[in-house]
């Protein structure tokens, strides 16, 4: 392995960048021309305020506190998930509420989280994993092919395409 010096290794380091900052510029720019204000924009604002609403409807206001908690770890968990498949390269989004964050606000700060302490909340008895197992199977098999259906959600590489590489 090749030594390089922090100056060099500064430098190199600063294009990719460069390149980064670049990229989300310009989509940025991509975003206020034909994604902001558009119908597909204004669905995806609802799916992330819509979930918040409902829950601070129905909410136990003395479990809130223990509720919220257990939203923001759900929040930590899917929005890190969420941003390695994007920059990796395994999904992405066609429309985005901030067009300068890679994971999906909808999932990740809303509908994810508030289900969960939806289902702490009104369901407390039942086995946390076959919570577990509902909540997978519900966004696996109706929220991604929903997503995809409504043009919202690419997934680049597909199961059959993993297995064969």
């Amino acid at each position: 392995m090749i030594m390089i010096n922090k100056q060099e290794r500064t430098e190199e380091v600063a294009r990719y960048y460069e390149a980064i900052t670049n990229t989300n510029s310009e989509y940025v720019k991509y975003w206020f021309e034909n994604i902001y204000g558009h119908w597909d924009y204004w669905i995806v604002v609802l799916l992330t305020i819509s979930p918040w609403i409902i829950w601070f409807l129905v909410r136990n206001k003395q479990s809130q506190g223990r509720l919220l908690m257990a939203g923001l770890l759900m929040m930590l968990f899917a929005s890190s998930l969420d941003f390695l498949g994007v920059v990796s390269g395994r999904w992405f989004y066609t429309t985005d509420v901030i067009p300068t964050l890679p994971s999906f606000l909808p999932w990740d700060v809303s509908i994810f989280p508030v289900l969960i302490m939806l289902f702490i909340q009104f369901k407390p008895e039942l086995n946390p994993w076959l919570k577990a197992l509902v909540f997978s199977l519900f966004n696996s098999f109706v929220g991604e092919p929903f997503m995809k259906w409504l043009g919202l959600y690419v997934s680049v590489i597909t199961a059959s395409e993993m297995y064969h590489q």
